[in-house]
């Protein structure tokens, strides 16, 4: 469905819609593993942080209409 659509668009957006879901479910293999018990201050950080850029991206969609 989803992948046939973006390759219909063009091929670099098939190719990136393929390549994310790839990395996804590398990086869903590789955590699989054992994990602290407990997180590190820069950890959370970290996560904080891509969550802050990734909501600004979301309001500068909002607000502009577009990147």
């Amino acid at each position: 469905g989803w992948v046939a659509q973006a390759f219909g668009r063009s091929l670099s957006a098939g190719a990136a819609a393929l390549g994310s879901l790839l990395m996804v479910v590398a990086l869903a293999w590789f955590s699989r593993g054992t994990s602290p018990r407990r997180r590190t201050q820069f950890a959370d950080v970290a996560i904080y942080g891509f969550a802050a850029a990734g909501l600004l991206y979301v309001v500068q969609l909002w607000i502009r209409g577009s990147f």
